[in-house]
């Protein structure tokens, strides 16, 4: 299916792997209106990534001269800019990069991160996964989902990058005025992070009332399984109170921290939460059937339920991120009170 150009800028600001995307996209993204958005995203991307940079100029100028059209040119500053980058090397694992995912029409979010890292520092939180990105457009699509976040405390579950949070932050008006994010992980390195990714997107931190008209934000290491004041033995501290909505996504990927994971939602809902929203990535059908097994151990077979589940979600046609082919099935699980 033909891409358009908006959805071709997309694709570079996210950093899609050029021959996911190149043969799709659409004559109409030659014209010269189009060759100008491209060039205004393609100067950062020439400083933080050149290499990337020179897969698609290569390609996109060598379209560009082929298009046989009589009102057709190919803007000077193509030729200018693609041998700045031609001696441009791959990023090493440990580079990182600074990508942007459009969770909606209304609201983008920036993040620094290290893409071509599965894990590193002894966390996954360093890169942004499939679960989030689809999280994110869901929580933000006001039409597609019946979830209320206006005056809220929403907390969020091993934040990772905060791409999940901050778009929160960053759409709250359009969501009808979020009350207050909390931002939580494990990792103490990313949530000192966070600062770098704050000042991207010109979000910023506060912990009290102001007359700002983003949400209170605050953020906190929280481990799990270590919440319960009534375990004398694991407790470490309280989970953070006046908390509406629990959200995590991607946390579900190994089936030893399942129970901690559930165990600290409970602590959340004895606190006075009244829905936990858990998006997951299935890679491995094993681990979801112990991660459901857990929901029923902690909660019951009517507390918890598959809200949303989108089995290819590269065949997803409304919204403006991008899903590689192959990426496996996402679920939304939705447990109550």
């Amino acid at each position: 299916m033909p891409i358009s150009t908006n959805t071709l800028v997309s694709c570079l600001k996210q950093r899609v792997p050029v021959h996911d995307f190149f043969d799709d996209i659409d004559s109409s993204s030659l014209s010269i209106e189009s060759q100008n958005k491209i060039l205004s995203v393609m100067s950062p991307i020439v400083t933080q990534n050149p290499y990337y940079a020179k897969l698609f100029l290569k390609r996109y100028i060598d379209k560009l001269e082929h298009f046989d059209h009589p009102d057709h040119e190919v803007l000077e500053e193509f030729y200018e800019l693609y041998p700045t980058v031609m001696g441009a090397q791959e990023l090493a694992p440990t580079d990182s990069d600074i990508v942007c995912y459009q969770v909606s029409n209304e609201c983008e979010v920036w993040i620094k991160e290290y893409p071509k890292l599965i894990s590193g520092q002894g966390t996954t939180g360093l890169r942004t996964w499939e679960a989030a990105l689809y999280f994110a457009a869901y929580l933000n699509n006001v039409n597609n989902n019946d979830i209320c976040l206006a005056n809220k405390t929403i907390c969020e579950l091993g934040t990772g990058t905060g791409l999940l949070s901050v778009s929160l932050v960053k759409n709250s008006e359009t969501l009808g005025n979020i009350k207050e994010v909390i931002f939580t992980d494990g990792d103490s390195q990313l949530i000192e992070n966070l600062n770098g990714t704050f000042e991207l997107n010109s979000v910023k931190q506060h912990q009290q009332n102001s007359n700002s008209d983003q949400p209170i934000i605050n953020c906190h290491q929280l481990l799990w399984g270590t919440t319960n004041e009534q375990d004398k033995e694991q407790f470490l501290q309280p989970v953070p109170s006046g908390v509406d909505y629990v959200i995590a996504a991607d946390v579900t990927y190994d089936t030893t921290i399942l129970r901690p994971l559930c165990s600290t939602i409970s602590d959340f809902f004895a606190s006075g939460t009244t829905m936990a929203l858990i998006a997951a990535t299935v890679r491995n059908e094993k681990t979801l059937h112990e991660w459901e097994l857990e929901l029923t151990k902690w909660f019951g077979k009517d507390r918890w339920n598959v809200r949303e589940r989108v089995a290819k979600p590269e065949e997803l046609q409304d919204q403006t991120l991008w899903f590689r082919k192959g990426t496996a099935e996402i679920r939304i699980y939705e447990i109550r009170k």
